[in-house]
């Protein structure tokens, strides 16, 4: 009786996570050999986009956000930090670089529903939650911590953590 509950369960949150998910933006890891975008391109070409980190500060970021500044889609956020420099935002890219181990930095594109691209994401966590205000603005939720402070899905400090 319990395996049958135990699916039950599962089978319900399934059909909840995907009803969800209408509206909501979708990201994909860039494929290394595509060779167009990578972090190091990014980095070099940073004043063609709005740029933000995310984490407990700079010195522990969770992620560099980069929102393209020439198109017609905006990206808002809350709890974001702008990154003002380049030295910024290379100490930045090191930091998250540096999350090894069980983790693995990655760069995604974040593209809305309709396909059309609204930025990328440097980051060592396999989740970024998204959610559409109209046809041509996204807002990508805080990613308050770096992995290596998360444990079983809490923070060092007792908190919840928010993907």
């Amino acid at each position: 009786m319990k395996k049958y509950l135990t699916g039950a369960v599962l089978l319900v949150g399934f059909v909840v996570i995907l009803s969800g998910c209408s509206g909501q933006g979708t990201y994909r890891v860039v494929p290394a050999v595509s060779g167009n975008v990578t972090i190091q391109t990014l980095m070099e070409n940073w004043q063609d986009f709005n740029v933000y980190y995310a984490g407990l500060g700079s010195n522990h970021p969770s992620a560099v956000m980069f929102d393209p500044k020439n198109d017609d889609r905006v990206i808002t956020v809350d709890r974001w930090s702008k990154v003002e420099s380049r030295e910024l935002l290379a100490d930045l890219i090191g930091s998250i670089q540096r999350q090894t181990g069980s983790y693995y930095p990655r760069l995604f594109e974040i593209r809305g529903p309709d396909g059309h691209l609204y930025g990328f994401i440097f980051t060592a966590w396999d989740v970024v939650s998204t959610r559409m205000i109209d046809d041509h603005t996204m807002f990508v939720f805080d990613i308050p911590l770096p992995p290596y402070l998360a444990v079983n899905g809490c923070d060092l400090f007792g908190g919840m953590r928010t993907p």
